[in-house]
């Protein structure tokens, strides 16, 4: 390794090219930052070459095959581009999806964002379960050093493998997608007052709890609209809202300048989610001053902090009485405004892409 720089293979083999995802956001916000030192030298590995625009001309992109599965980009990655990346003079391969390719001869760095697979087994399909039951584990003893974003994360490691198997772990605490608080929002063709809630309609998430705790409310007289903004891969959503379609407002995907105007306009952001590995919607409501009501599930305590209201219970009348109190009484919604626009001065992306750096440069001493 060079003194003054280090050389550092970037494998995003498991983002498919354009596609938004929370994983993405962090890969490609600690890469720009990366991209910034002097003594960082980034070769991507990318699913067609595929790299946000602002990012194609700082790294040296490494086209490989689009996969028409994931089941194709596995085989791919543990085979033939375990092989491909032992050739590029790599210091470390930093893997930012959960498994390192296991073959490549070369220093590991992996970022493992939750375990998902573990506490929230309905939410992973059957076989990417059994991909990551076998392979997070191995990914952690192969690798030199392991990057969690929380220490919920590394907690359950430890309890999972033992302390002995995760001395390599450091803890980072992601940062915040501040273009939101910059950009202009678009206002919303939402009417007032309106719940918010950004996630995936998948199990953990719990989104019958919201939407029970809104329908509550406006059979108790509150004249009050749900909006979920996010995708549903096994219809969930779309069993738990009919019949509610008057009242329920589902957006799959949006520009920043939407969801900015949606943040900015709601009068509750909800989360209810029995597991979540960080929690990035949460951040973002709050420094888009939204009172949020959260759930205490995996690292959302540890990430919303003082920030947030959490219900005694994960049911939607008490879901429905958090809400009812932050509606109804400025100074609680007021409070929440302020401590959540505090919480957030503690995630910063620059801070985290120094962190990671670091944890680098560790790993091939």
């Amino acid at each position: 390794m060079s003194t003054a720089r280090l050389r550092i293979g970037v494998n995003v083999l498991f983002l498919r090219p354009e596609e938004m995802s929370g994983t993405g956001t962090y890969t490609w916000e600690l890469l720009r930052r990366f991209a910034q030192r002097d003594d960082l030298e980034l070769v991507v590995f990318a699913q067609g070459g595929w790299v946000p625009a602002d990012l194609r001309a700082r790294v040296e992109v490494v086209p490989t095959p689009r996969f028409a599965s994931a089941l194709a980009r596995v085989a791919y990655e543990q085979t033939m581009f375990a092989v491909r990346a032992s050739r590029y003079d790599l210091d470390v391969l930093w893997s930012t999806g959960y498994v390192v390719p296991f073959a490549a001869r070369v220093p590991h760095v992996a970022t493992i964002h939750d375990l998902y697979y573990r506490h929230a087994p309905d939410a992973v399909s059957g076989m990417r379960r059994h991909y990551f039951r076998w392979l997070v584990p191995a990914t952690v003893r192969r690798a030199r050093r392991v990057v969690v974003g929380a220490a919920n994360t590394a907690a359950d490691l430890a309890a999972e493998l033992g302390n002995d198997r995760t001395t390599g772990v450091r803890v980072v605490l992601h940062g915040v997608r501040t273009s939101l608080a910059s950009v202009e929002a678009v206002v919303p063709e939402v009417e007032s007052p309106y719940v918010l809630a950004v996630a995936a309609a998948t199990a953990n998430k719990r989104l019958h709890i919201v939407i029970g705790a809104v329908e509550r409310l406006r059979a108790a007289g509150h004249d009050l609209r749900l909006v979920i903004v996010g995708t549903d891969p096994r219809r969930l959503l779309a069993a738990a809202i009919e019949g509610k379609e008057a009242w329920v407002v589902r957006f799959e995907q949006l520009e920043e300048a939407e969801l900015a105007g949606l943040y900015r306009n709601a009068a509750v952001y909800a989360t209810a989610s029995a597991y979540e590995g960080f929690g990035l919607p949460v951040l973002e409501a709050q420094m888009l001053g939204v009172p949020v009501i959260c759930s205490q599930g995996g690292a959302l305590p540890e990430v919303a902090g003082f920030g947030a209201h959490y219900p005694p219970v994960a049911d939607a009348a008490s879901y429905a009485t958090s809400i009812s109190m932050v509606l109804s009484e400025h100074d609680v919604a007021e409070a929440l405004r302020v401590a959540g626009h505090r919480n957030v001065e503690r995630f910063s992306w620059d801070r985290a892409a120094d962190e990671t750096a670091a944890i680098m440069f560790e790993a091939v001493q």
